[in-house]
């Protein structure tokens, strides 16, 4: 597995500082083509609404957009000026009803995607909304990284949060690429009952055998749900393990089933320090 078009997501100037670098250590690993994307939302207000914004207001939130262009493209030829892969940066207007669908079409034609989780979506499930929108509409991998943080070399150190399901599947299928090249790969299970049974100790063994195959350095480690949430659980070995990279699937459930069943994906990137891959 090997991601040859990157595609990275850049909402603001701060998004910028985190993905565009990330962005270029990977493109550079895996001799891929970068594309950087500034959505640019073009406003489409109802004539009740449009009345309360003033010529002035518009012109404020027209200089804002350009600034941040600016500022975005200003970063994005810092870092790509003196590298030997090729990069595009593009803005793209988003109109009408279908936005969201206008961006998915982006990421169709990708190998991985990557997105910046800023530090206040993670206290808030509005600000998961984007990601959990993008991840479930564009069947492709979904590299989520914290603002802020520095990805200097490709993860070297990976936790995937395994349970037996079609999602996961298709998460750690997607990751091969990373793993392949990582030193190490621990395919962590929870179990969440009180007594140890047979799939819990055989389950995810046959998968970080396939993995192995492939070249990954493989491990299992089967843990007992010592938190409140199976997601908390995964962050927190992480944190411990000095994990550079969590690969976990993600439900094909909406922000609404989550907040009341809960979510092991939508937990993780809640209390993540590091970046996360999804995959539906």
């Amino acid at each position: 597995m090997s991601y040859k078009t990157i595609l990275a997501i850049i909402e603001n100037p701060n998004s910028a500082e985190t993905l565009i670098p990330a962005a270029c250590e990977i493109a550079q690993n895996f001799g891929a083509h970068l594309i950087c994307v500034k959505p640019f939302l073009d406003f489409d207000l109802p004539q009740a609404v449009s009345s309360y914004f003033t010529d002035d207001i518009m012109e404020k939130i027209t200089a804002q957009n350009t600034h941040e262009h600016y500022e975005i493209k200003k970063t994005f030829d810092a870092h790509t000026k003196s590298q030997d892969f090729i990069s595009e940066y593009r803005v793209e207007r988003l109109t009408g009803k279908q936005k969201t669908r206008q961006l998915l079409i982006d990421t169709y034609g990708a190998d991985l995607v990557l997105m910046s989780l800023p530090t206040w979506a993670q206290v808030t499930s509005i600000g998961m909304e984007p990601i959990h929108k993008l991840i479930m509409g564009s069947g492709r991998p979904v590299l989520v990284i914290p603002e802020g943080y520095e990805l200097k070399k490709t993860p070297q150190n990976i936790l995937v949060g395994w349970r037996a399901s079609a999602e996961a599947s298709n998460a750690v299928h997607s990751a091969l690429g990373f793993m392949q090249k990582a030193k190490n790969t621990t395919l962590m299970t929870v179990n969440k009952k009180k007594s140890i049974c047979t799939e819990s100790i055989t389950d995810g063994h046959e998968i970080a055998s396939m993995l192995d195959r492939h070249g990954a350095n493989m491990n299992v480690w089967h843990s007992k749900l010592s938190h409140k949430s199976v997601g908390k659980q995964i962050t927190n070995e992480a944190k411990n393990g000095s994990h550079d990279l969590i690969v976990i699937g993600a439900g094909h459930h909406g922000i609404g089933y989550n907040l009341t069943h809960g979510d092991s994906a939508k937990a993780v990137l809640k209390n993540t320090t590091v970046p996360v891959l999804l995959s539906a």
